[in-house]
């Protein structure tokens, strides 16, 4: 199991520019459709690799990818629930974003992309 061996500031300093330039693209890329929302989803689940990777920065790579692929095909599974409070946070523009507006299938492939983009960004910007 390979670990980031850089001090956690290093590493979460590098990570927020990482996360910061991920959102900026995340956002281009809903604003300039090219091939519908996939590329968006794809870095959503890249940006929640890095955010674990911030949080947990001496665990192992596969760690933060088992817990943003997690965490990502939960929110996906969560938007089957339809319940006026949350289908209500849903329609604004910060639940739309982190929470997704409907279930497709489709977006796991994309969650999966994103991941391993995520945990490849991780090796190289920041190596052991």
């Amino acid at each position: 199991m390979t670990r980031l061996s850089n001090t956690p500031k290093l590493v979460r300093t590098r990570l927020a520019f990482l996360a910061i330039i991920t959102v900026i693209l995340g956002l281009l890329s809903r604003l300039y459709p090219i091939a519908g929302n996939y590329p968006g989803d794809a870095l959503w689940a890249t940006l929640v690799y890095f955010l674990w990777t911030f949080l947990l920065p001496r665990r192992p790579y596969l760690l933060h990818l088992l817990l943003a692929a997690t965490t990502a095909v939960c929110v996906e599974f969560a938007q089957l629930y339809q319940a006026p409070w949350i289908d209500s946070l849903r329609q604004t523009l910060p639940g739309r974003l982190v929470l997704g507006s409907g279930f497709d299938p489709k977006d796991l492939v994309a969650y999966a992309i994103g991941c391993f983009l995520g945990s490849l960004c991780v090796r190289v910007v920041i190596p052991k």
